[in-house]
């Protein structure tokens, strides 16, 4: 009855069925193109990952889990204020990169070859992308600072072809807090700043040593896969 149904509707379950019939009466109504298996293996929890509705990166991450870079939990959630490990935006950029994600061994005895992201560790180790604190260490559970991912992004656009030269120095720009950003992640950093590929906070800082969230590496992601569509050179 309206009753029972009216509670139904205001439950977890009752309300992501309502998003879900609403989805589909969209896509009927607009007569949108059909996805393709692939697209829908890739999504296929989409319509349930419901805990970023109203994130600031919606769009961003809706394109990662889309496009397979990023994946839900088993409890159909992104959880995008969750911190980002090393090991994990390495995964990330190796999926986006199209990384075959074949179980083997990374240059770094604290990456094994049946850890989750040893693949693309090990691809991303061998291309120049990134390196570790040391031949032993990649210390793949520890959180990845916004310097850090500037520098994997610079890396992975250079092996791309493209020029990661800058037309300003890193001192040209109003940041409050340059004096906390390393001299090795300088250049990178100048670079992400000057493409707007890695903003700054509302503070006016960089805030270089912060973790970053699983919404910024969306977002970063997206914006570096776009600058490459644009800038890169074609790969041999």
């Amino acid at each position: 009855n309206y009753e029972e149904a009216s509670k139904y509707l205001l439950t977890e379950e009752g309300l992501q069925t309502l998003a879900h019939a609403d989805c589909m009466g969209i896509v009927d109504y607009l007569g949108l193109q059909k996805a393709t298996a692939e697209q829908l293996k890739a999504t296929e929890n989409q319509y349930f990952l419901t805990d970023y509705r109203w994130n600031w990166a919606k769009s961003n991450i809706d394109r990662a889990i889309l496009e397979g870079w990023v994946k839900g939990y088993e409890d159909d959630t992104v959880r995008p204020a969750r911190t980002v490990t090393r090991g994990e935006f390495v995964s990330f950029l190796g999926r986006a990169a199209g990384v075959e994600n074949v179980c083997q061994k990374a240059p770094f005895p604290d990456v094994p070859a049946d850890k989750y992201c040893a693949a693309y560790v090990r691809w991303a180790a061998d291309n120049g992308i990134v390196a570790g604190f040391n031949k032993d260490e990649f210390r793949p559970d520890a959180l990845i600072t916004r310097e850090q991912i500037a520098k994997i992004m610079a890396c992975y656009l250079r092996y791309l072809g493209c020029d990661i030269g800058c037309t300003y120095s890193l001192e040209d720009y109003d940041i409050a807090d340059i004096d906390s950003i390393g001299a090795w992640s300088r250049p990178y950093v100048t670079f992400c700043y000057e493409k707007q590929l890695l903003l700054g906070t509302s503070a006016g800082t960089f805030a270089p040593k912060r973790s970053a969230t699983r919404a910024e590496a969306c977002a970063v992601l997206v914006r570096m896969i776009d600058y490459a569509a644009a800038h890169a050179a074609p790969l041999a």
